[in-house]
């Protein structure tokens, strides 16, 4: 078992904005060790973040443990395949691949080199989904979720349903957990809605914008006889139940634990043999979902 004595050396490929984050995580992490980076953009690779940093990921051979790919998906798979044939473990950032032959390589791969693929689906570590996820809603009539910005520049070569809405589509898989039905979809590249129908009839309406005035990140999942709603934002969580004059709104308890530690965290429990994080089975079932949205939006 690794301890802060004998930690996990850790390379974070990439140092875009969110490889950034994943390299501070790592380094104050108490079981991991920032041992290396890699970029290849020359200008980004001036940034002092407390180690080496490559131009290639083949200078890694020998130096690692394990590796945070950030880089963009259109790369996931040609780098994070050699790695985990050569045993080393991978935290792979969402959109987790471009193709489901891409996955099936990353799959291969992990099993040849006996290591361990989870994703980042950080959402999925946000402390008011976890809460929400401890609660197993029974009674599931209907989910809705919003994730509303602005433009960025932080993200030019995906849509907006592999950009933002995947987010909310793994959150909603993991609350609903059932197979999809059907999937139906309006929008453009930057602004999408989709609607899904699940094996029990339960449904989901999944709203992603890059063009709203307002940042929006919430989630409500209604069932028979009360609603959860969740704000990613905020960080809460809050159950609402009919009253007799108004509904009555009850807040949950909500850890303050940060989302991106709790993620490594798991990452390395995984690689430890536990149960813990977003698997690649789970990831792509995530893609699949988002690429049948795409596919009724034309995209």
């Amino acid at each position: 078992m690794n301890t802060a004595s004998n930690p996990v050396r850790i390379a974070v490929i990439g140092l875009g904005p969110m490889g950034l984050r994943h390299a501070k995580c790592v380094a104050a992490h108490p079981r991991a060790q920032l041992t290396a980076a890699v970029e290849v953009d020359p200008t980004r690779a001036t940034v002092d973040i407390g180690c080496p940093v490559f131009s290639d990921v083949a200078m890694l051979a020998g130096k690692i443990d394990a590796a945070v790919v950030a880089v963009p998906t259109a790369f996931h798979a040609p780098i994070a395949a050699p790695l985990l044939e050569a045993g080393i473990s991978c935290l792979v950032e969402k959109p987790f691949v471009a193709t489901a032959a891409e996955g099936k390589r990353l799959e291969d791969a992990a099993e040849r080199g006996n290591a361990t693929v989870r994703v980042g689906h950080i959402e999925r570590f946000n402390p008011a989904m976890i809460a929400l996820l401890a609660d197993r809603p029974q009674g599931i009539l209907a989910v809705q979720a919003r994730r509303m910005s602005g433009a960025s520049a932080r993200v030019t070569d995906i849509d907006v349903v592999a950009d933002l809405m995947v987010h909310d589509l793994d959150s909603v898989l993991a609350i609903v957990k059932q197979p999809v039905l059907s999937v139906t979809a309006a929008g453009t590249r930057d602004h999408a809605v989709a609607s899904i129908t699940f094996a029990d009839r339960t449904t989901a309406t999944v709203t992603a914008s890059r063009v709203s005035p307002a940042r929006i990140r919430d989630l409500d999942v209604l069932c028979t006889d009360r609603a959860l709603r969740l704000d990613y934002l905020g960080r809460t969580l809050s159950e609402v139940t009919p009253g007799p004059n108004a509904p009555h709104i009850m807040p949950r308890h909500v850890a303050s634990n940060d989302a991106l530690t709790l993620q490594l965290s798991a990452f390395l429990d995984a690689r430890e043999g536990k149960t813990a994080g977003v698997t690649l089975d789970e990831a792509m079932s995530v893609m699949d979902l988002a690429w049948r949205v795409q596919a009724a939006l034309g995209l």
